[in-house]
Order: structure tokens, then C-alpha cells, then sequence
């Protein structure tokens, strides 16, 4: 029994350790993450786009509803549904989104960055966020990186642009 207790008070005093750290990392945060493309700086941009066909090549994504041309919320298959916006768009180069719920422990945005890069084009996501739960913010920080979603979106549109060609 005494090992019991022993455990039971090592778990906890190591996540009340996690949660004062995560009280000592910074709530705002900024990460990015690029690949380059064999597609047209246009064909990328109208994909990105077209959130009414992300159910179809995003990964984890469950629906999308579609509330206006620029306002959507994805559900993914985790429950989670998360309210999103087009702040900015300067096609085909340029797109930012914010994730528009307020009732959630993280927030902030992304820019859509494409150019070309010599016979092929570039995507650079760059993400600008801020997580508010401070042990959410060491885990997402150490363990699953602030550019985790964005490498899963391009590896996902790299599929999706494969597919496309064959």
C-alpha cells in the first residue's frame, strides 16, 4: 500500500512540476513550416482555398460547415469544432485565416505564404498563436511542437496534390 501512495504522490507532484513550467513558458508563440510544391502558385492557392473540399484530403477532419464565404468551423474526429475566418487574401500569394472560437484553450492564425522557387512553388504556413492552459502549453511546446498541425496540413496537401496528377 505504501507503494501505492508513493506513485500516486510522484504523479502528482510531477504534473503540479509540469504546470508551474508551463506557467514560466510564454502564452504567445510563433512557428512555421514549408514545403516546396510541383504545382502552379494558382493551383495551390485555389486549394487552400476551397475549405469545402478540405473533409476530403485533410487528415483528422471530420466536416466542415460552411457558414459564409470566408467563416467555416471544422470538426475533426477528436469532438473538437473550431470556428475559423479569412482575415486577409491576395491570390494567388497571400492568405491569413484566425481561428475565430473564443472557448478554447489555444487560439491565434495562420498566413498562406506561396511563391515560386524556381520550376517549383513554395508554401510557407506561418503560425501565430498562443496557448492559455499551462500544461496544454508544455505539451505543445516539448512534446507535440507548435508546427505539428502545420507539417500534417502540407504532408495532407502533398497527398492531395498526387492524387490530383495521377
Amino acid at each position: 500500500m505504501k507503494i501505492v501512495w508513493i506513485i500516486l504522490l510522484s504523479l502528482v507532484g510531477f504534473i503540479v512540476l509540469l504546470v508551474l513550467f508551463g506557467y514560466l513558458l510564454p502564452k504567445d508563440h510563433i512557428a512555421s513550416a514549408e514545403k516546396d510544391f510541383s504545382s502552379s502558385p494558382e493551383n495551390l492557392y485555389k486549394i487552400i482555398c476551397n475549405v469545402r473540399e478540405y473533409q476530403n484530403w485533410r487528415s483528422g477532419l471530420k466536416s466542415v460547415d460552411i457558414e459564409s464565404d470566408t467563416i467555416w468551423t471544422e470538426s475533426d474526429s477528436h469532438g473538437n469544432h473550431i470556428r475559423f475566418g479569412i482575415i486577409e487574401e491576395r491570390s494567388p500569394n497571400y492568405l491569413k485565416t484566425k481561428i475565430l472560437s473564443e472557448d478554447l484553450p489555444f487560439g491565434g492564425g495562420w498566413q498562406f505564404e506561396i511563391s515560386r522557387n524556381g520550376s517549383n512553388t513554395k508554401l510557407k504556413i506561418t503560425e501565430t498563436g498562443f496557448v492559455t492552459n499551462p500544461l496544454f502549453r508544455v505539451l505543445s511546446k516539448f512534446v507535440f511542437g507548435h508546427d505539428a498541425t502545420m507539417k500534417t496540413y502540407l504532408e495532407d496537401l502533398s497527398r492531395k496534390l498526387e492524387s490530383s496528377e495521377k
